[in-house]
């Protein structure tokens, strides 16, 4: 796989599913985020085998491929970075060189055939609800909710 993608959306979609990604969990590939690039995207998803979070940014893709990579650690890397743009190559080792501007990093991945698959769900019923009242139901629930 090789990509290079806007730092600020890059940063913005780590974020949007770093909060999925379990901490202290036996299973080694849950604290990674899975990275999959074909045709100008990038598709980043993480679990928590309870919650699973999926996101995608654009980015251009030279050699489309998969990996998994530690999520704390590139989030916190991409975040120190300066320069607009963020080259990532992995190898047949799912070994990512990390490249913005003059910094140059490397993380070690893990098979992306180890992460676990989504469950097949078949939907029973579908709802549809206005932002507004979604908004409304959760502040009038959100006190319940433990942090």
């Amino acid at each position: 796989m090789k990509i290079t993608v806007a730092r600020d959306n890059f940063q913005k979609a780590l974020q949007r599913v770093i909060n999925t990604v379990s901490n202290r969990s036996p299973i080694l590939v849950l604290g990674n985020v899975l990275m999959e690039a074909s045709e100008g995207k990038l598709v980043l998803t993480t679990t928590d085998l309870e919650i699973r979070t999926t996101t995608e940014v654009e980015a251009t893709v030279e050699v489309g491929g998969r990996t998994t990579l530690p999520a704390k650690k590139l989030l916190a890397l991409v975040g120190k970075f300066i320069d607009p743009e963020v080259m990532i190559e992995t190898d047949e080792r799912h070994h990512a060189v990390i490249v913005c501007g003059t910094s140059k990093f490397k993380l070690l991945g893990i098979d992306p055939a180890d992460f676990p698959e989504p469950a097949d769900i078949t939907p029973v019923r579908e709802l549809v609800f206005k932002g507004a009242d979604i908004k409304r139901m959760l502040t009038q629930i959100i006190y319940a909710a433990s942090l």
